[in-house]
């Protein structure tokens, strides 16, 4: 699967979003460690919702961040098993 700024990405049952201090840390649906997120991350996560296209989350995010940035994040998800399109 390819995302692109059309694509609806949705979280997989079970996958959270916990922090640790500062650090936020994905963990999948057994409650492994799947991936410690930046802020950046951790807000594009927490605009994964179902609802809002790649496009729409890319426009709640800063300036600086990439569409290029984005969809290379939501691959690495998906890869991983954590996000479907």
């Amino acid at each position: 699967m390819s995302f692109t700024l059309a694509s609806v990405p949705r979280r997989r049952p079970g996958v959270e979003l916990e922090y640790v201090g500062e650090e936020a840390v994905m963990l999948d649906a057994h409650g492994t460690v799947a991936r410690g997120l930046n802020a950046s991350a951790a807000r594009v996560w927490e605009l994964i919702d179902g609802r809002r296209s790649v496009a729409e989350i890319l426009a709640a995010l800063p300036a600086e961040a990439t569409g290029e940035q984005v969809l290379g994040f939501l691959q690495a998800l998906f890869e991983r098993g954590l996000v479907d399109g």
